[in-house]
């Protein structure tokens, strides 16, 4: 399995952008807004190999759209491995991938979004860098201090 830098970099090689915008239209992936219920912001349906989307909750702010457009790619770039789940569970994952892997695709978005902190000291410098949310850099905060720590990510 792939490191969440490995990913990105996968990513950045095939697309050189930060705009998950123009990530989602090569990819022919439709997003679609809607209301979704509470606490949900987005989720990505691979309906079939011709048809797939992310559903966002309409009426967000564009960064924190953004953010949710990232998180959801993870799932489009990692489908979910499910030979080792129960077959009764398997069609569920397959419909619902985000049951999988939350850590992994939130330092995927952070990573995409944010792609190089060396210059930044602080969460504040991060979000002023990139124009993102804080959750967003805190997330990349943690994963630099990982890497950092632990010699990867």
């Amino acid at each position: 399995m792939k490191t969440g830098k490995q990913m990105v970099k996968s990513v950045r090689e095939k697309y050189p952008t930060e705009d998950v915008y123009e990530i989602c239209k090569s990819e022919g992936i439709a997003i679609v807004k809607t209301e979704m219920e509470e606490n949900r912001f987005g989720i990505y349906l691979p309906v079939d190999k011709l048809c797939r989307l992310i559903v966002l909750e309409v009426g967000m702010a564009p960064e924190v759209e953004q953010e949710v457009l990232a998180y959801e790619l993870y799932y489009h770039f990692t489908p979910a491995k499910t030979d080792h789940v129960d077959p009764a569970k398997r069609r569920l994952l397959r419909y619902f991938p985000y049951l999988l892997g939350k850590w992994q695709a939130h330092s995927f978005a952070s990573l995409l979004l944010c792609p190089d902190v060396s210059k930044c000291r602080s969460v504040r410098e991060i979000m002023e860098e990139y124009s993102c949310t804080e959750k967003v850099a805190e997330h990349r905060w943690r994963v630099e201090e990982a890497a950092m720590k632990y010699g990867g990510s």
